[in-house]
């Protein structure tokens, strides 16, 4: 069962429209837990691996990858994933792949499998001289940049980071009554981050009690992620603009750090994102949030909502930063070229920044490692701004982190202040 709905799964991915962790979601939680955390192995897995399967199964198809069928050269992945990438045995690997798909492929996918098999050791020469974005599994455009930008060692440090596992991390939702004793009756020893103060960890690998998560008890999170609120500074009583809100990362953050004293107005362009995020305020207690829907890359849609002296754009990004966490990102043709996301993010920093009152401040983040999305991005509105409408800001606390340098996710923020 597992093998079957990871195989629907994948047959229906495509990186710019139907994303893994929201398919996993939707056909994989019938599964019981262990075929579902096995179906989540196998989708991941294969997806993070997915230039490498192709490149160790293309000179092994005598006509390429496009010669199969899109459900047999997914079949083929999964199974080459099984064999180079898992401990299930050789022939329950092969046996069980075989059976996903039309009993005409079915004596094809066994014979290219088998023959994998046979040829691991060869197979593992290949790997280990094919080039590095073939070894980590990155998109050639997308291994190029990096290369350009960080030179060509740090660029496969980075490649080998984001294929490691992310650790969960946690906030503690203070804005619950007495958390620190729910907590402690599950009896799960955790600890404070020695270099990243209000974020944790649990001792010795163990998993996070899924009732901390439904019950709002805390809210999982990589330290990055506070970053920006730091530069933000929130002030209780404070009225704060937090665009592109779902599901609710930052406006939570900001909730906690004023205690639920002040308004934060929560908005989002899409109904059902906003909807997750208004579920996700109630479940974690934050009772400050006013949910609006807004496009703020629309002048006359942005119109309708009035831009308090405090705001934070947590802007739609290419996600280049948080790629060890959603690991199908990398095929998004916001990764593999950021400029058409790099046009919208301008668009929604000047409908923002043009209506900031005066001395009022804005913070603009991404979870991106590329210049053209944060630096650049920034910089380019400004001066627009300022050459064309006579208005001035002020940049300061720019930050960027890296994850190969960092060892958390990568984040840019700066805080703009109008003067």
């Amino acid at each position: 069962m597992a093998r079957s709905t990871a195989h629907h799964i994948l047959c229906l991915w495509d990186p710019d429209k139907r994303w893994a962790e929201d398919l996993l979601q939707q056909h994989a939680n019938h599964l019981r837990d262990d075929d579902r955390r096995f179906a989540n192995r196998l989708v991941i897995g294969t997806l993070k691996s997915l230039r490498t399967l192709d490149y160790v199964l293309a000179p092994r198809l005598r006509d390429g990858l496009d010669s199969v069928s899109n459900e047999t050269l997914w079949a083929l992945r999964l199974g080459v994933e099984q064999l180079l990438h898992t401990r299930v045995p050789s022939h329950a690997a092969v046996a069980e792949t075989v059976d996903l798909v039309n009993r005409n492929q079915r004596g094809f996918v066994n014979a290219i499998l088998r023959r994998i098999g046979r040829e691991s050791q060869t197979i593992a020469t290949e790997l280990r001289n094919a080039p590095a974005d073939i070894r980590h599994s990155i998109p050639r455009r997308l291994f190029k940049r990096w290369s350009k930008l960080y030179g060509a060692q740090e660029a496969e440090q980075l490649a080998e980071f984001i294929n490691q596992p992310a650790p969960t991390t946690f906030v503690i939702n203070t804005l619950h009554d007495s958390v620190l004793e729910e907590l402690a009756k599950d009896d799960v020893k955790f600890r404070e981050l020695p270099t990243r103060p209000g974020y944790f960890e649990t001792l010795d690998g163990t998993p996070i009690p899924n009732s901390w998560f439904t019950e709002g008890l805390v809210y999982a999170q990589d330290p990055a992620a506070g970053i920006a609120i730091d530069a933000l500074a929130p002030q209780a009583n404070e009225t704060i603009l937090d665009c592109c809100a779902a599901p609710g990362g930052k406006t939570f953050l900001i909730a906690r750090v004023i205690n639920n004293h002040g308004t934060v107005i929560a908005s989002d362009n899409d109904p059902k994102r906003a909807e997750r995020l208004r579920s996700n305020c109630e479940r974690l207690g934050i009772t400050c949030a006013n949910i609006e829907i807004a496009d703020w890359t629309s002048a006359e849609t942005s119109d309708q909502v009035t831009v308090p002296s405090v705001a934070i754009i947590d802007a739609p990004c290419s996600n280049t930063g948080v790629l060890r966490r959603r690991v199908d990102a990398r095929y998004r043709s916001s990764a593999i070229e950021p400029s058409s996301i790099s046009r919208l993010q301008k668009s929604i920093l000047r409908n923002v920044l043009t209506r900031l009152p005066s001395s009022g401040r804005c913070v603009y983040s991404t979870c991106s490692i590329e210049p053209e999305e944060n630096g650049e991005s920034v910089r380019h509105v400004v001066n627009q701004l300022t050459q064309k409408d006579g208005l001035h800001f002020e940049l300061s606390k720019e930050s960027q982190t890296l994850p190969q340098r960092d060892g958390i996710d990568g984040h840019y923020s700066v805080l703009i202040t109008k003067r």
